[in-house]
């Protein structure tokens, strides 16, 4: 997409989002999911928890520095929300390629599609009704967003840097 155009990452928030949020699961997640030992997470609810905070952690950068506020709950919503994805894209797809068959094979998924993605908006919508849902932080800095990008660069070469259980002598 940035060969394609390569203003997308100046200008589309929506793509900045999507490629802060892939980093952080990819760099933040594994050493923390390592960390706290999640091989045995009952119901991933571990899982959950750290793939949200590690998205978050890379996404409240630009939200603060885009939007001038942040929300506390959103990791609450996201801990709901996410489970759902792989079973939204996967109904989707199903449904992409059976109504290329038939749109009466396809009905089905398309049901199930817009009754989960409901379920979602209306959980955004409850938690947007909460008092207090936004912190405003107005006039944030340039200098500000590379600061806090130059902290979470360092907390991730932390996280990867080898661990050694005995110091040698």
């Amino acid at each position: 997409m940035v060969i394609w155009s390569p203003l997308i990452l100046v200008y589309d928030v929506g793509f900045q989002l999507s490629f802060l949020a892939t980093l952080g699961i990819v760099y933040i997640y594994a050493p923390l999911a390592e960390k706290f030992n999640i091989s045995r997470d009952f119901l991933e609810l571990k899982s959950i928890v750290l793939i949200t905070f590690s998205a978050q952690m890379a996404v409240a950068g630009i939200i603060i520095y885009q939007f001038g506020a942040f929300s506390p709950y959103s990791l609450a919503v996201n801990f709901i929300i996410l489970p759902l994805i792989p079973v939204i894209m996967l109904a989707g797809f199903i449904m992409i390629v059976l109504s290329s068959i038939s749109m009466i094979l396809a009905q089905p998924f398309a049901i199930g599609v817009w009754a989960l993605l409901h379920f979602e908006i209306e959980i955004i919508k409850f938690f947007s009704q909460i008092p207090y849902v936004n912190i405003n932080i107005e006039n944030v800095s340039a200098a500000w967003l590379a600061l806090y990008y130059i902290f979470i660069a360092g907390i991730i070469v932390y996280l990867q840097k080898p661990r050694r259980l005995y110091s040698e002598k």
